[in-house]
């Protein structure tokens, strides 16, 4: 049997093993990966800031200009180009192929789902124009990096959680075999912190690299809505 001090050390770790999974599910569940609430328009000087917030799978986009309302946007990728961007409305992998192509091309934000209750009034919507010189430099969010990102959080999310199995299981009883032991508790433990680590270094390479100058929405992309070291990583990435 384990005895008494060490029971409620294992109890301990399991619960901050726990407590750890609980983490990386709300990272991977909210919409706060990356945030900018002041994306400024270059087609409209006096339009109204935007606000952009996303997850490793969707998230919201405040189009001030021409709907005024909050978009919800989700992760597109082009695996053959190895490109990623949140989009909205029908046929996202076109548009984003026309994006890369530097093809003219449309967002139909009238499409697109809206998030209920957060609609945002102006007194005089206006139009992009959608006749404006293409983004060269566009800067497209790495489709290899999301998907390592999310895989990488994965192994962290079942090692973690075996873990605080385990955990549990050793404060009442002492099993022989090593891997369902202290030894490999601490194991499971360790790579879970490791690919969480991992994990952000990813996304963090890639923030400061690309997100940071293009947070990777359409008008962004398109050259009509700048975002240039105006986004920030949120609560999701911490």
């Amino acid at each position: 049997m384990v005895v008494k001090p060490k029971r409620l050390y294992l109890f301990g770790t399991a619960v901050a093993s726990g407590v750890a999974v609980a983490l990386v599910i709300l990272c991977l569940a909210t919409e706060q990966w990356v945030v900018t609430d002041s994306a400024r328009w270059t087609i409209q000087v006096n339009a109204p800031l935007s606000a952009i917030r996303y997850g490793l799978f969707q998230g919201t986009f405040q189009q001030t200009v021409s709907t005024n309302s909050i978009l919800q946007i989700s992760m597109t990728c082009l695996y053959k180009e190895n490109i990623c961007a949140m989009l909205c409305g029908q046929d996202t992998a076109t548009i984003l192929e026309k994006l890369y192509n530097n093809e003219e091309v449309r967002q139909d934000d009238e499409s697109c789902a809206q998030v209920r209750g957060t609609t945002v009034y102006h007194s005089k919507p206006i139009t992009p124009n959608l006749h404006e010189d293409q983004n060269h430099n566009k800067k497209f969010i790495n489709a290899g990096v999301w998907i390592s990102t999310i895989l990488f959080l994965a192994v962290a999310l079942a090692f973690g959680s075996l873990a605080t199995l385990l955990g549990f299981y050793n404060t009442v009883s002492s099993p022989i075999q090593w891997y369902f032991g202290i030894l490999g508790m601490y194991i499971y433990n360790s790579v879970a912190i490791i690919a969480i680590v991992i994990a952000m270094c990813l996304w963090g390479t890639m923030y400061n690299l690309i997100i940071l100058h293009d947070i990777g929405v359409f008008y962004t992309l398109n050259g009509q809505l700048d975002s240039d070291k105006k986004a920030y990583l949120g609560f999701s990435y911490w």
